[in-house]
């Protein structure tokens, strides 16, 4: 077994009274993060305005049903089997 070693002395505290000053928000990591979040938003309204110019929408025409003749234009009701 090893000796137990004394505990180290606490260090000694900073004569800097700047040191236990409360930190600023607007540091220069927050305006980063504010500018990297507008060149996002900036970057999606170009994708979103441009996108249409560039990838026009695909519109496949609908298949026409012609009518058979002698079919009724509504669809009869049936009055038998009612589910309640």
């Amino acid at each position: 077994m090893t000796p137990a070693l004394p505990d180290p002395a606490p260090p000694a505290p900073s004569r800097d009274s700047a040191a236990y000053a409360r930190r600023s928000i607007l540091s220069p990591a927050f305006w980063a993060m504010i500018a990297l979040s507008m060149m996002c938003i900036l970057a999606g309204m170009t994708i979103a305005g441009l996108a249409p110019r560039f990838l026009p929408a695909r519109i496949e025409p609908a298949p026409t049903i012609a009518p058979t003749p002698g079919a009724p234009s509504t669809p009869a009701r049936v009055e038998g089997n009612r589910s309640r």
